[in-house]
């Protein structure tokens, strides 16, 4: 007698599973069953095209599995008996029942709400083909005019009343297809005295030019908006430009993530972990002094890659311009935000 394995449910996990037992086992020995509702394989991972209204041309399941050797049995599953070891299934053809020596369980997936309220009753899910070609271009439509006057709401709103003593502001460059091919979002958050997070802006950007940035800047300033005390941003010139012309007494920092990346470009990345490790060292400094001593720590440790315009070939970090480029944590550092009266109180 064969040993039987039935499989519940084609998609991704189910449909691997049993190709690759098919291509390991004998069929002279096995016999792999799948169990599936639907005839075709199902591309959970293309289902937001269907959503918004592409066709998608779905394999057959037949197709999938030929010259495989794994049988295929379209029905629902209705029941599980594990003493029994069977599997009760309902089709075209009526009840059934399914006798296995192994169970696969991979019956897809659900959508999971997280306590979040209004998320069951006002949001659309694509974790099938049913629910994704609910999602008709009618409802985009509407879903978009929803969001563009949700937008419109949020970049009216009056500012005066969020005092945030240092911003974020980054640019997120979309990887779609856009007429516009150098479009960003350009992103503002604030932080508050008390640290509670509030994203402030949220505006189309080109290139993330001193003129996109310097109109965000205006008009956030414009609905009461005061300068911060500290921003952090990355190294485009954009932004710092702007923020000098429209807040010119908030200071400059550079952001830890961003600066971590740059100096890794110039590393080889077998220095990359020790690199990190140094970097946290400073931007995890308790105060100035100790921030100091870790730069000079990381200046004098090797890399391994010669700097350019050095004999030595040992040492790299002159020429990341740290000093330069860098404000020390005396803001935006792990023992004190920023304050309106420019200190950095300790804990």
């Amino acid at each position: 007698m064969k040993y039987r394995i039935v499989v519940l449910g084609a998609g991704y996990a189910g449909s691997f599973a049993a190709g690759n037992l098919a291509r390991r086992l004998s069929p002279a020995d096995t016999e792999i069953t799948v169990v599936n509702a639907v005839p075709d394989f199902v591309e959970r991972m293309r289902l937001h095209q269907l959503a918004i209204g592409q066709d998608l041309a779905f394999r057959k399941l037949t197709d999938v599995f030929a010259g495989t050797g794994v049988r295929l049995r379209l029905a629902r599953v209705t029941g599980v008996d594990p003493e029994r070891r069977t599997v009760a299934v309902t089709g075209e053809h009526g009840d059934g029942e399914l006798t296995h020596d192994t169970l696969l369980h991979a019956l897809g997936s659900s959508v999971a709400h997280h306590g979040v309220p209004g998320v069951a009753e006002y949001t659309f899910d694509v974790t099938g083909r049913g629910s994704s070609a609910s999602l008709s271009p009618a409802t985009v439509t509407r879903l978009t005019a929803q969001r563009q006057t949700d937008h419109t709401a949020f970049m009216d709103r009056d500012l005066s009343a969020g005092d945030c003593v240092y911003v974020w502001a980054d640019g997120v460059h979309l990887r779609i297809r856009l007429q516009e091919t150098k479009a960003a979002v350009l992103v503002l958050m604030g932080v508050r005295a008390d640290g509670t997070k509030e994203p402030i802006a949220m505006a189309d950007g080109y290139r993330e030019s001193s003129e996109a940035w310097a109109g965000l800047l205006r008009d956030c300033a414009r609905r009461g908006m005061r300068a911060p005390v500290l921003a952090v941003g990355d190294g485009a010139l954009g932004f710092w430009n702007a923020l000098s012309e429209v807040f010119p007494d908030t200071r400059h920092q550079r952001c830890w993530v961003h600066k971590t990346a740059n100096v890794w470009d110039a590393l080889p990345k077998s220095a990359q972990p020790a690199t990190k490790r140094a970097i946290q060292e400073i931007y995890n400094a308790e105060d100035k002094e100790r921030a100091a001593k870790a730069v000079r720590d990381f200046e004098r440790a090797p890399t391994g890659r010669k700097a350019p315009g050095s004999s030595s070939g040992s040492r790299t970090t002159r020429t990341i311009s740290w000093h330069s480029s860098t404000t020390l944590p005396s803001t935006g550092s792990t023992y004190g935000p920023p304050t309106r009266s420019g200190a950095s109180p300790k804990p």
